[in-house]
C-alpha cells in the first residue's frame, strides 16, 4: 500500500492525475510447482545456465503453491495491481501445469482484500 501511496500521490501532485486512475504493474518469472523442493529443482537448469540472475532474490517468483501465494499477496499488499508471470519453463505442458496450479490452488489461498490481475 506505501508503494501505491506514493504512487499515487506523485500522479496527483506532479501531474495533475486523479489517483484512481493509476495503477502499478510488475511483471516476474515465475515457477510454481506442488512443493518448494519441487519447484526449486525445476529452477536448476536456468539458475545453472542462465547469464542472467535468476531466482527469489530477483524478484523471481519461485516455489510451492503456498510459497508463491504467500508471495502474490505480498505484492497484493503491496499496492500492485496487475502481475504479469512469465514462466521459465521448457515446454507448454509445464506451463500450462503451472498456470493449472496458479488458478487451481494459488488464487483461492489468497486474501480477497484489494484486486489483483494475473496475466500470463
Amino acid at each position: 500500500a506505501e508503494i501505491q501511496a506514493k504512487m499515487h500521490q506523485i500522479a496527483s501532485e506532479k501531474y495533475g492525475r486523479h489517483p484512481s486512475y493509476e495503477t502499478i504493474s510488475m511483471v516476474s518469472h515465475v515457477v510454481v510447482c506442488e512443493t518448494d523442493e519441487e519447484a526449486h529443482e525445476a529452477m536448476k537448469p536456468y539458475i545453472e545456465n542462465s547469464a542472467i540472475p535468476v531466482g527469489n532474490d530477483n524478484g523471481d517468483i519461485i516455489g510451492g503453491v503456498e510459497t508463491v501465494a504467500a508471495q502474490l499477496q505480498r505484492f497484493s499488499d503491496n499496492g500492485i495491481n496487475h502481475l504479469v508471470l512469465m514462466f521459465s519453463v521448457t515446454n507448454i505442458e509445464e506451463q500450462l501445469r503451472m498456470m493449472e496450479l496458479i488458478t487451481d490452488q494459488v488464487l483461492p489461498l489468497m486474501k480477497k482484500n484489494r484486486p489483483l490481475s494475473i496475466m500470463a
